[in-house]
Parts: structure tokens; C-alpha cells; sequence
């Protein structure tokens, strides 16, 4: 970028970054005559940035306050010494750039056509002024929320409130910086249309001979058009935009709707033969001339603003080959004719498509997809290339083998049925194929809201399944841990005790509900006898019962022997002083008929 500054450059210091790069640059007739195999374009590139400093520098402030157009009396005298070499008119490089083409291209391309196309850039002719606006409405409509959100929330409620005020200056200043930079871009695209493009134009084309007509559009379509349109994104915008900028002026003599036919017929022979970079290239410049293609096909006021010179045909019947002024005169043609014209090359693309689309060759399949899913919003407009191209896609979109080219071209299927459906690309539907299209659709629809349905109610007598599943576990989980309510049954402990039976649970003679009996003692009541059928011990609750090893257990509820407020581990009332003691925890050693001493299982 900092070769492609557009500050003024009159008056280059030596040590600015595009003096230092002339330096080290050898001129253009060097670089094509001591460097074999160096294509023009390539030596363009390089010396552009020199020779559009220098072209700008060549207009002296007073031209660009004026818009006047310059002389040779005031021309040369701001260029530096080091970059007068590269001044597009100049002896020198006028006699550079005449030994890159034959003789006789000169007699149908002129100097001044062929050194202005390579010497400006896309910045130079073209400003993109709606995207500008859409930008900057963005960046106002984001600063307005951002206002609104710190005036509403304050400096002490809001958390973030340092990080939103600074993303609310970084937005005022870009927006800002926008605005200031679309006003410098117009300012600069008029400069060079008033002080360049404008004072140059009547020396562009010679005359409205046929022959030179047609001999003009090949020289320009071989030596400026396709070359540079195949070296960057960038290039073939510019190719668009300069033909675009051409018409504008107006130029006189530019047989423009000439040179767009027989663009697109060259573009559309070159899909076989491109890579995959180069396809995005043209993919671009075939948009934008589909873009004004479709626009003066349907739209006649459109149509009818190309200037007359630039709708001359070399006969306004091509086909008739008896017609003795086919290839001498040319005439203005009607939008009549342009429709005739406009289905042609809309045939002769379309054809070249479907056939690379359908190839054995992967770079061709590949670049046919690459070009088409950037011309779906304008192309294909006649719906039986359309259903054509849907038909050659469904091989593709089940090639799982290719699984690149199977999702580029499952995404400009649905790309194109979109088009066809919401955005209404497809103009030239008529009536009977609309109301078909649209029961296709009602139909489609319906298709697809039974099949939502069934998956639905897969989904939930899956999902009633699944909680079936979770309930069953659940109760086989308590059923482990709870007490069988139908009958006693027998409990055999883990730990090796006599097993016993189990009260089942609500019965009335029990009144101890879950007391278990039997050897071992109860897990949760102090002093539960083991043994036999266990009866609720009279309090107070210690000691073994009939059969030994009564263990000391408590219950979580409210036991009578326990003092309340006390640690439920205290065992109240069993000391003739009246202190509670805490039970031991080695097990009864003795005493009482099946058992120890109780006082060897506590301590005071």
C-alpha cells in the first residue's frame, strides 16, 4: 500500500518510500527487453505505481483546482528528475510500449487508449459510494445504541461501562474516517475523469469504420482486457469499471455494446482453460457486465442511456451475410435487437457452463461452479437454462467421491432455487410455469411438514421410552432400601447374625413401625434385644435384650431417655449424678442376661 498512495505527489522528496522504489526499478523498457519471458502485464504491474505517480504529478495544482485540461507548456515541469522516466507520454515510454505489440495492432489500438488502461488503478475511475454509505449508516446506527445504553445505565450501574465508552469513540472516530475518506475518493475520481480521462477520450478510437470497429475490440480485448483481468480480484473489477467509466463520459466512437458481446463470447471460451484463482477473476467480471446486461434487457430507460455511438453494431443484422454494408457501415441498434443479442450470450455461457459443469475434468467442474455461484443473483434469468443447470447439479451433489465439489455444489443448488424463488432472477417465467412452480412449492412444503411431524412423534415416544426406563430404575432403587408392605419376610443380615423376620410396614400390632428384630439388635433404637421377635424395650433404652448383642443405636426422631437439646450420641439419665454419659465405642463385653456390663460400653 504504500506504493499506492494518492496523496499529491508533486515535488517527490528522495526519501520518500516511491522515490526509493524508482531507484531500485528499472524502466519499462528494461524490464521487457533485458528480462525475457516477462509478460506485458507483469511489467505494467511492477511500473504502475511509479507511472501513476508521475501521470499525477504531470497535472499542475492549477488543473486540479480548475479542471482544466493541461498543455504541454505546464506538463513535466512538478514531475521529479526520477520519475520522469515513467510519465506515460513521454518519448520514452511511448517508444517502450510500442516494441511490446505487433506493428499492426497499432492501427487499430491507439497509444493513448492503451497507456491510460495500464496506468491507472481501480481507485483511480471507480467509487464505491453506496457501500460507503451503508457503511457509515452502520457505524451511526451502532455509535446512537451506544449513547442511548451509557446514558440509560450511568457510570455507576454499568459494569462495563470504561469498555463501552471506548467502543464508542473507536466508532465516532471510523465512521468519521469514512466520511472523510468517501469525500476524498470523489474528490480524487473527478480529478482524474476532469484532468485525465476527459482530455484524453477523443484520442481513445479512430472511427466508426466497421472494420476498425471490430479490429479495435479485438486489440483491446487481447492486449489490455483479458491479461489484466487474470492477474487479481483487484484487475478484473478495474477491466468492469474502466469500460463502465468509458461509456460514462461519454467517449466518442467506443463501440461499447460490441466490445461487452464479444467479452462475454471470450470469457465464456476461456472456462476450459483457467485455474482456479483465474476463475474468481473472471467469476467477477462476468457479474458486473451481467449486472448491466439484465438491467437494458428488461428495463428499456436503461437501455435507452447508452449513447448512440456506444450502441453501434457493425450491422444491425449480423446475420445477413448479402446485406454489401455488413462490413463497412455501422448503426445504432434498437432495444429489440439488444434482446435478440442478449439471448445469445445468454445461450452462449450457459452452454459453456453446463458443459464444463458435466466434464470428467475436475478443474473444469470446479471453475464452472466457482463462476456460477457468483453470477446466481443475475444468471441464469431464462428458466430453461435454469431447470438445465438444476438437472446437470444432481449428479454432482451426490458424487460422494468429490466431497469439494459435492458441498460447492449443494450450496449453489440451494443458491439458485432461492434465486428462483424469493429473488426472482428467473424474469422470463411465464404464468403457467409460475403457478406450477408455485404448487411444486405448496407441495414441497406439505412434504416436508409430514415428514417434521413424524420425526416429532418419533422423537417423543422416544423420549417416553427413555422416562419409562428412568422410572423403573428409580423404584428398583428404592425397592432395595425400603420395607416389603405385603407379608413378613425374612432379613438375613451381612454381618453373619441369625436372620429373622421383618413386621411388615403399617401394622397396627407393630407399633414400632421400623424396628427391625432379631440377632444383632436394632440398627436405630438404643438397646434393641436380638435373637427372637423382638417387643419395644421400656425405657430407658439400654442395655442387651434377650439373646445378647443389643447394639446402641439412635433414631433421628424424638426417643423418650434422651434429654432434648442434647447430642442425640449422649445417653441421658444413666448416672446416679445425673451427667449424661457417651457411649462407648467397643462393643458390649458383658453383663445382663445375654450380654456385658453396660458400664463398659459408655464412658463418663
Amino acid at each position: 500500500e504504500f506504493l499506492t498512495t494518492t496523496e499529491d505527489p508533486t515535488g517527490v522528496p528522495d526519501e520518500t518510500s516511491i522515490a526509493k522504489y524508482a531507484k531500485v526499478m528499472p524502466p519499462l523498457g528494461d524490464i521487457m527487453g533485458v528480462y525475457d519471458g516477462i509478460d506485458p502485464a507483469l511489467g505494467w504491474m511492477l511500473s504502475r505505481p511509479l507511472m501513476r505517480v508521475a501521470l499525477f504529478a504531470s497535472v499542475t495544482k492549477h488543473d486540479k483546482d480548475n479542471d482544466t485540461n493541461n498543455d504541454k507548456s505546464n506538463t513535466n515541469h512538478s514531475v521529479s528528475d526520477v520519475l520522469k522516466p515513467y510519465l506515460p507520454d513521454c518519448e520514452d515510454m511511448k517508444n517502450a510500449y510500442r516494441s511490446f505489440l505487433p506493428q499492426n495492432v497499432w492501427e487499430s489500438l491507439t497509444p493513448s487508449l492503451y497507456s491510460t488502461f495500464w496506468s491507472l488503478s481501480l481507485y483511480d475511475i471507480h467509487c464505491p459510494s453506496a457501500r460507503y454509505d451503508a457503511e457509515i449508516a452502520r457505524l451511526k446506527s451502532k455509535e446512537s445504541d451506544l449513547s442511548q445504553t451509557l446514558d440509560l445505565r450511568g457510570a455507576e450501574s454499568q459494569t462495563n461501562y470504561k469498555l463501552d465508552k471506548a467502543e464508542l469513540e473507536r466508532v465516532k472516530t471510523n465512521a468519521r474516517l469514512l466520511t472523510s475518506d468517501k469525500a476524498a475518493h470523489e474528490a480524487h475520481l473527478r480529478f482524474v475523469t476532469n484532468s485525465i480521462l476527459k482530455p484524453r477520450k477523443e484520442n481513445f478510437f479512430s472511427a466508426h469504420h466497421a472494420k476498425v470497429m471490430t479490429a479495435t475490440v479485438e486489440a483491446i480485448l487481447t492486449h489490455c482486457i483479458v491479461p489484466r483481468a487474470l492477474l487479481s480480484p483487484e484487475d478484473a473489477l478495474y477491466c468492469a469499471h474502466f469500460l463502465f467509466r468509458l461509456e460514462q463520459l461519454p467517449t466518442p466512437r467506443f463501440p461499447f455494446l460490441l466490445l461487452i458481446s464479444q467479452l462475454v463470447k471470450v470469457l465464456s471460451g476461456m472456462i476450459y482453460g483457467v485455474t482456479e484463482d483465474e476463475a474468481g477473476c473472471l467469476s467477477l467480471l462476468l457479474f458486473l457486465i451481467f449486472q448491466k446486461l439484465v438491467d437494458w434487457r428488461y428495463e428499456q430507460s436503461s437501455f435507452a442511456k447508452i449513447s448512440t455511438d456506444g450502441r453501434n453494431f457493425p450491422s444491425a443484422a449480423p446475420d445477413n451475410d448479402n446485406d454489401k454494408n455488413t462490413s463497412s457501415s455501422s448503426s445504432p441498434v434498437t432495444h429489440d435487437y439488444f434482446i435478440t443479442l442478449y439471448k445469445t450470450l445468454h445461450h452462449t455461457l450457459g452452454t459453456t457452463l453446463l458443459g464444463a459443469l458435466s466434464s470428467k475434468e475436475y478443474i473444469h467442474t470446479r471453475a464452472s461452479l466457482i463462476i456460477l455461484s457468483r453470477l446466481v443473483t443475475t444468471f441464469p434469468t431464462r428458466p430453461a437454462l435454469g431447470n438445465a443447470i438444476l438437472s446437470t447439479l444432481t449428479p454432482l451433489t451426490n458424487a460422494d467421491d468429490r466431497p469439494e465439489l459435492k458441498n460447492t455444489a449443494i450450496g449453489y443448488q440451494a443458491n439458485l432455487l432461492k434465486a428462483r424463488d424469493d429473488l426472482g432472477v428467473w424474469k422470463e417465467l411465464d404464468q403457467s410455469a409460475i403457478q406450477k412452480l408455485q404448487e411444486d412449492m405448496q407441495k414441497e412444503k406439505e412434504k416436508k411438514r409430514k415428514e417434521m411431524e413424524r420425526i416429532n412423534r418419533e422423537m417423543e415416544k422416544d423420549n417416553e421410552a427413555i422416562s419409562d426406563q428412568l422410572q423403573d430404575g428409580h423404584r428398583n432403587r428404592e425397592h432395595r432400601w425400603q420395607r416389603p408392605s405385603g407379608g413378613p419376610s425374612r432379613f438375613i443380615p451381612p454381618n453373619g447374625a441369625p436372620s429373622r423376620d421383618l413386621h411388615p410396614r403399617g401394622d397396627p400390632s407393630y407399633p414400632y413401625d421400623n424396628i427391625r428384630s432379631g440377632g444383632g439388635g436394632d440398627r436405630r433404637y438404643v438397646g434393641q434385644g436380638g435373637g427372637g421377635i423382638g417387643q419395644p424395650p421400656p425405657p430407658p433404652r439400654t442395655g442387651g435384650g434377650v439373646g445378647g448383642g443389643g447394639g446402641v443405636r439412635y433414631d433421628s426422631r424424638p426417643v423418650p431417655g434422651i434429654v432434648p437439646g442434647n447430642d442425640r450420641r449422649w445417653i441421658a439419665n444413666t448416672n446416679p449424678d445425673g451427667v449424661g454419659r457417651k457411649r462407648g465405642r467397643s462393643p458390649n463385653k458383658g453383663g445382663g442376661v445375654g450380654g456385658g456390663d453396660e458400664n463398659k460400653r459408655v464412658r463418663g
